[in-house]
């Protein structure tokens, strides 16, 4: 059943704060909320879009990016592209493990000691049996 046209799409409200490039955090990827005020905002979230409001008017309509897009960086049509990266992007590591770990055996026992184990799935990283 289709919502009668004059009301508005249902969304969840969802608060962000803001790093010192004017990114926020949703999901797995950062939206860049335009201006110069690194204040708090509230996110409305669609089935399709984010809106984005920072103290009172709406700063940013962006599309939500899909399911599978991972550790992206997105800005609202028509503006000016950022000049500086997401500060709280992750960075993959794969390169600089393997870097360290040629180095010498004592260090590649301490990464598989200190590193998670990664279970592949349909694997238990579970050692011991049941009782």
């Amino acid at each position: 059943m289709e919502l009668p046209a004059h009301l508005p799409a249902p969304y969840r409200v969802h608060g962000r704060g803001t790093d010192q490039y004017g990114y926020m955090t949703f999901g797995v990827n950062h939206y860049w909320v335009p201006g110069t005020r690194r204040a708090d905002v509230k996110v409305l979230e669609y089935g399709d879009r984010l809106k984005i409001y920072q103290a009172g008017p709406m700063s940013g309509r962006i599309s939500l990016a899909a399911e599978d897009v991972k550790n992206k960086q997105f800005s609202p049509p028509g503006q000016p592209p950022p000049l500086h990266p997401a500060k709280n992007r992750r960075h993959r590591t794969e390169a600089e493990e393997k870097h360290l770990r040629a180095l010498a055996p004592a260090a590649n026992a301490y990464l598989d000691f200190a590193l998670p184990i990664k279970a592949s799935s349909g694997t238990s990283s579970f050692a011991g049996s049941w009782p």
